[in-house]
């Protein structure tokens, strides 16, 4: 397993099937979340590549209505914090933070709310 099939089973857990990736699907029925993943690389020493392992995800949640919205966000949140010390399928996570980028949004064009989070991990490939 990869560290975005991990994220993806994490949001799984807040939203099942309702996980896109990069944008939801066109109709997509809130509540839902999409995620991006920015980068994925090993952290860098003096004298070169560790093992170490640091991602960066965008991951919006969208519902229906603010208080879909904070429902579905403290859902994600939790979901995305559980990963903080889990290990197996090739994966060991060491840090999972999320962090609140933007204030709701109301998305106007199609009458929904978002909420936008960034998520970094440091993990090993094990």
């Amino acid at each position: 397993m990869d560290i975005e099939q991990a994220v993806v089973r994490a949001l799984e857990t807040a939203a099942p099937d309702k996980v896109y990736a990069a944008a939801a699907i066109k109709g997509a029925a809130a509540p839902f979340v999409f995620y991006i993943l920015h980068r994925d690389e090993a952290v860098e020493e003096l004298d070169g590549d560790t093992t170490l392992r640091a991602a960066t995800f965008e991951v919006d949640a969208v519902g229906k209505g603010a208080k879909d919205l904070a429902a579905l966000g403290a859902k994600v949140t939790a979901a995305l914090k559980a990963l903080r010390g889990t290990s197996g399928a090739g994966l060991a996570i060491q840090r999972a933070r999320v962090t609140q980028e933007s204030p709701d949004i109301k998305e106007r064009e199609v009458n929904l709310w978002r909420r936008v989070y960034a998520l970094r991990i440091n993990y090993l490939e094990v």
